[in-house]
């Protein structure tokens, strides 16, 4: 498969899954309360112009308005969404403005008036409601491209051509200070609404259950004649019962209708019922949802759905009651027109103090980190090439910076120019000495740990590959302690430098000698091994051992124990073979020092034995 037809496919999946992305946001607006939502879908449309193009977002936000409008009752006003992300994504695309500034700008030019005139027309008024509509629709815009752009910057990019992208940090800055500002306030704003709804509802509920135990205690105290003239129909019974629901309901806004079995009304607080003969169904005309047990909501059928601030404002909360001693039903209404209003007052004093809140804080943060921006640049220009610069004695220009941090770390850069004019030339001078010190002990001349670190698990690689094996021999010196202790740690310097030589005899294309750490040598061989591994080891260990080492005019004696192990019986890696071989030196150890004891592997039997 080429590199096209990956790339082509890759773009296919990320074209499906923002699709699907944007649908969903389409369907599942965020609510806040009483019918305002925050559509989110061109968060991921402005997403998909700054990564990929214009046209595709066009397309995104066409297909995004139509299945809103026509498939799931969002507002028609979705229509108007294509015409922006056209206009300010056109605007962006030619200039180094941001889509946020040009978003601003089409909200200020066109986008509130075209808002305004297609709610208007949709709604057949303009009520004191449109002006938090349209403040939303601001906010929901330049909230969307904020969100867009930031997701275009910073998520992961899977084509690997952008994969150079850099980020500025006055820009880091700028979108750190957004959003500690606006999401929090999103956040608070939809916490708010849940717990002020879920607030209302228990005070409704309790309001209206006051209101049902008066009543219901004053219908206790009718005598049973009155209960009698009250179920004949009398008049005077039912303008007492109409002067009690005017009392209880006193600046509560709150409409209370009686009917009897047949849904005939006996006293109401609503004019339009008041006349009225038929059966009084309070279900009908509307759609209703229980909120709690005995609390409903009713939204009217009559306006669209699209038009949810609208619809929210002509809804009611109903409470129905039954009473003990007569067959009587009382339906209580609360309008929730008044809890919308005050809702919104605080949505729109939010939204003000935002908005002022953001233009302060973008001011300030554009002043901060152009000029954090501006010195940290300098900064880099300064230490550009700083290594070649220093290496031609070129002279460099410190300038001082206005912020404190950055002036230090100028001060820093200038004395670590001085240091590395003068270690340059050290290093041009000792390159070979250097990579000795890295690779090669500095007593023995052997490799070092760090040499043997990369030269056995390549070489144990290069053993799986072609099927070969590979032997190691773990020295250790016996009474390495004692001779220290006895003749001195110079004494004990002379011995191993004295071992060390005896190994690089040692030292061909096969055979490598390696001394770890203290008084301890590795020795490994790759094939072809010798044929008897217990006589090559013994061979080494005698040879080592075979005159003693004079020290000052003291003769001071060599004694070893040493292990060998074999890759791959013994080991699958170096950590395990080394260990194998470090654990056979043990048990040489301790079967009397000065000899050499091979690995050990697990039998057909199950029990561990000496490898042969």
């Amino acid at each position: 498969m080429n590199s096209l037809t990956i790339s082509h496919r890759r773009t296919a999946i990320i074209a499906a899954l923002a699709t699907v992305l944007m649908l969903v946001f389409v369907r599942l607006p965020l609510p806040f309360l009483y019918g305002i939502e925050l559509l989110l879908f061109t968060t991921v449309v402005w997403f998909v112009h700054i990564r990929y193009s214009l046209q595709a977002a066009v397309l995104l936000a066409i297909i995004g308005a139509a299945c809103g409008i026509f498939l799931w009752d969002q507002t028609p006003l979705l229509a108007l969404t294509p015409i922006e992300i056209l206009l300010v994504g056109w605007a962006s695309a030619r200039s180094n403005r941001s889509v946020v500034f040009w978003d601003a700008i089409y909200w200020v030019t066109l986008g509130i008036s075209s808002h305004y005139f297609l709610y208007v027309w949709l709604t057949h008024s303009s009520d004191t409601n449109t002006t938090l509509v349209l403040l939303f629709a601001v906010a929901n815009g330049l909230m969307n491209a904020f969100f867009g752009q930031l997701a275009a910057e910073y998520l992961p990019d899977v084509e690997a051509s952008r994969m150079a992208r850099r980020w500025r940090i006055g820009r880091i800055a700028y979108h750190l200070c957004m959003g500690i500002l606006i999401i929090p306030t999103l956040i608070y704003l939809i916490i708010s609404g849940f717990f002020n709804y879920q607030g209302t509802l228990g005070e409704v509920s309790r309001r209206l259950d006051t209101i049902y135990g008066h009543v219901n205690e004053e219908l206790n105290n009718l005598s049973v004649t009155e209960l009698r003239d009250l179920q004949v129909g009398s008049t005077l019974q039912k303008a007492a019962l109409h002067n009690m629901f005017a009392n209880l309901t006193t600046n509560l806004d709150i409409q209370l209708t009686l009917i009897d079995d047949r849904s005939q009304v006996i006293a109401t607080l609503d004019p339009s019922l008041a006349s009225s003969r038929e059966m009084y169904d309070w279900r009908s005309g509307g759609t209703v949802d229980q909120l709690a047990d005995n609390l409903y909501l009713r939204k009217p059928d009559d306006i669209p759905a699209y038009n949810k601030v609208y619809r929210w404002s002509q809804s009611n909360f109903v409470s129905i009651y039954h009473f003990d001693r007569l067959p009587y039903t009382l339906i209580a209404i609360q309008p929730v027109t008044i809890f919308q209003q005050l809702m919104y007052q605080l949505y729109l004093l939010s939204i003000v103090i935002v908005g002022i809140s953001t233009i302060i804080s973008a001011a300030v943060a554009y002043r901060i980190t152009r000029r954090l921006s501006q010195s940290i640049t300098e900064l880099g220009e300064f230490t550009t090439g700083l290594p070649q610069r220093i290496r031609s004695r070129e002279p460099i220009d410190w300038r001082d910076s206005p912020l404190h941090e950055v002036n230090l770390l100028r001060n820093n850069f200038e004395d670590m120019s001085r240091e590395l004019s003068s270690m340059f030339y050290e290093i041009n001078q000792s390159e070979e000495k250097l990579r000795k010190l890295a690779h090669y002990d500095t007593l023995t001349s052997l490799g070092n740990r760090y040499s043997f670190g990369l030269y056995l698990p390549s070489l144990i690689q290069m053993a799986k590959e072609r099927s070969l094996r590979v032997a190691c021999l773990f020295i250790d010196l016996d009474f390495f302690k004692s001779i220290n202790d006895t003749h001195g740690h110079d004494a004990g310097d002379a011995v191993l430098k004295e071992v060390g030589a005896r190994l690089n005899l040692y030292n061909t294309e096969q055979m490598k000698a390696f001394r770890l750490s203290g008084d301890e040598f590795v020795v490994v061989v790759s094939e072809p091994l010798p044929e008897d591994l217990e006589q090559w080891a013994q061979e080494i260990h005698d040879e080592l051992i075979r005159t003693d080492v004079s020290f000052h005019g003291q003769r001071i004696p060599i004694r070893l124990s040493a292990g060998i192990s074999l890759y791959p019986d013994h080991g699958q890696d170096a950590e395990s073979l080394l260990r194998s071989s470090d654990h056979a030196m043990y048990r040489a150890k301790v079967s009397g020092r000065n000899r050499v004891r091979l690995g050990s592997k697990i039998v057909s039997d199950g029990k561990e034995g000496e490898w042969r």
